[in-house]
């Protein structure tokens, strides 16, 4: 088990990419990573929302996003074990245990809507 030092205080630096960029928007790549204040990294994650990816229903809303033509480098990095595939909820409960080890209640985020958070924090 690793130790974490319980005097720094860390912050988990949240980005998410979504589809439908409007009110409405819907996370399709969801990272993130636990930094300090120094900025010295402790963990990262990576991880391809499934629903978006593997449900055919929402092919066309994949085809509108900003990055729609580097979709196929997400499958690339997946097959390098670069990301991991998982439903956002699984997401949610990662990104929640992962606060609870290192004791955070802070979130930096980076490109992000109301919605994607919600819908990845949402109890």
């Amino acid at each position: 088990m690793e130790k974490i030092d319980r005097r720094r205080k860390y912050v988990l630096v949240l980005d998410i990419e979504t589809a439908n960029m409007t009110d409405d928007a819907i996370a399709y790549d969801v990272g993130f990573a636990v930094a300090d204040k120094k900025g010295n990294i402790y963990e990262t994650h990576s991880y391809m929302v499934a629903e978006m990816f593997l449900d055919a229903y929402n092919k066309p809303l994949m085809d509108t996003t900003y990055y729609a033509k580097k979709l196929p480098k997400y499958w690339e990095d997946y097959k390098a074990g670069k990301r991991k595939l998982a439903k956002i909820l699984t997401i949610r409960r990662i990104v929640r245990q992962v606060m609870e080890k290192y004791r955070m209640f802070l979130l930096t985020m980076r490109t992000l809507t109301s919605l994607a958070l919600t819908e990845l924090l949402d109890t």
